[in-house]
């Protein structure tokens, strides 16, 4: 039970580092990529581009960046493109080691001497592999949920305001 207790709080410590490191780097490290939720027409996606007083660009798979007005908004959703590769490396080393700290335990649980330290190598390394393959499929898209920014649209011209100074830090730099 204490094992599983620190395991808990070892995803937690890492959920909140990735979400703590997401939003103090913002776009400076990498673009972020936008979900555009429109009032009626779906969704569009691509890179967040910027920001202005009436309009949001977000730029596509076009080389210029298609301009939506904020009055056509419903929800803006951001996540840091820090990569698949990087959020699956992550996801294995986090799956691993849960992997290892449960199966260990649940092997070696109840014993003692060599049966418990074969039943905590055998666990271990069994519990690694299959957390890892695990966390390697499913750390991408909980890492999304984790760090992604969210935005609801109010379509009052105040807001329009608040909400581009919110913006402008995830946008392109230089642009």
């Amino acid at each position: 039970m204490r094992k599983l207790y620190q395991l808990s709080l070892l995803l937690l410590v890492c959920c909140i580092s990735f979400k703590s490191f997401s939003q103090k780097t913002h776009s400076t490290i990498r673009p972020w990529k936008a979900v555009v939720y429109m009032m009626a027409t779906g969704k569009i996606k691509g890179t967040f581009y910027k920001i202005t007083d009436s309009s949001v660009f977000v730029q596509g798979t076009n080389i210029r960046p298609d301009e939506i007005k904020l009055a056509d908004i419903k929800k803006i959703k951001l996540v840091p493109d820090y990569g698949k590769g990087g959020r699956k490396v992550v996801g294995f080393l986090v799956g691993a080691t849960a992997g290892a700290i449960i199966v260990s335990e649940a092997l070696s649980n109840g014993k003692s001497g060599e049966p418990a330290t074969l039943g905590g190598v055998t666990g271990g390394i069994g519990g690694g592999l299959l957390g890892g393959v695990a966390g390697f499929f499913g750390w991408p898209a909980l890492y999304g949920g984790i760090a992604s920014q969210k935005f609801s649209i109010q379509h009052t011209p105040e807001f329009y305001v608040s909400l581009r100074e919110k913006l402008e830090p995830f946008s392109i730099k230089g642009q």
